[in-house]
């Protein structure tokens, strides 16, 4: 999260806390969906486990490729081909946009290829493509705010419930303390430090230029606040495994996230850019941990 206004709680608290209880709300739903369709047991049988060594060398081998997926961007980022980001945003997130939805609505087709397997293709792929092209045109190409982080906010939930779901909650536990502990190096020593700064310098030439924002993707804004893809994932994929606990755990998830990021802002405020992950999956861990 990057501070790039003296933060005014009244202005910022009623949509920041909607826009986390829309993604609560969403991750849990789906992930309900997700659990008792059971469209996500083949995955669930190769990847969930209890054990600890295990989900340790998974959480690993995932920030290996996120770490190496970094180091790219930064890379692109340095040599100033801001063209070359926004393509492979909108490629991936196109990519996982339909893959993501496709299983989502595996029981649709199922249920339609009842009355006809060739119609049910037809339905389905329509709705997927349709669903998709809407979600891509509101992240990248609305030019209103709103509709821009909503469209954003439900990618994050469709891919944070599945993530959320098929992995089991000391599982969850173990990977979202590795990626804690990696934003925090990242953002105040690693490349995410370095990212923010040539992001900004970058920024302020092109809004000089009268160029387009090649970071649209990237996060959320509110009032000026910005939420990255990564945290929104991740707080998805928290809410998603929770809220399977039932309501106990979705006031866990609200708790934890919500008062997270407010005591995340609060620090930017001091030290300009503060990780989105840290404070929100400590509390989650303390939350589930003690209660």
């Amino acid at each position: 999260m990057e501070k790039k206004y003296k933060f005014s709680p009244k202005r910022f608290a009623i949509y920041y806390v909607y826009s986390l209880f829309l993604l609560i709300l969403l991750s849990t739903a789906f992930s309900l969906y997700l659990h008792y369709s059971n469209v996500t047991e083949p995955i669930k049988s190769q990847i969930s486990t209890g054990e600890v060594p295990q989900a340790i060398d998974q959480g690993l081998i995932f920030l290996g490729a996120v770490l190496i997926s970094t180091l790219i961007i930064l890379y692109i980022i340095i040599k100033k081909q801001y063209y070359l980001i926004r393509l492979i945003y909108i490629s991936v997130f196109s990519l996982a946009s339909f893959i993501f939805l496709a299983l989502f609505l595996n029981p649709f087709y199922d249920y339609a290829a009842h009355f006809s397997q060739n119609l049910s293709f037809a339905l389905t792929l329509f709705i997927n493509f349709s669903l998709s092209v809407f979600l891509i045109y509101g992240i990248f190409y609305a030019k209103n705010t709103v509709l821009q982080n909503h469209a954003l906010i439900v990618l994050s939930c469709i891919m944070g419930s599945i993530l959320g779901e098929i992995l089991q909650l000391i599982q969850l536990i173990i990977f979202i303390l590795i990626f804690a502990v990696y934003d925090l190096v990242a953002v105040f020593v690693g490349p995410l430090k370095r990212i923010a700064k040539e992001i900004e310098n970058a920024e302020s030439a092109l809004s000089t230029d009268g160029g387009y924002s090649f970071t649209r993707g990237m996060f959320i804004n509110i009032f000026n606040i910005e939420i990255g893809i990564g945290d929104l994932l991740f707080y998805s994929a928290i809410a998603a495994n929770l809220g399977l606990l039932g309501l106990i755990g979705f006031l866990y998830s609200f708790i934890s996230i919500t008062l997270g990021g407010i005591i995340t802002i609060i620090l930017a405020q001091k030290f300009k850019i503060f990780p989105g992950l840290p404070i929100p999956v400590f509390l989650t861990v303390l939350l589930v941990m003690v209660f």
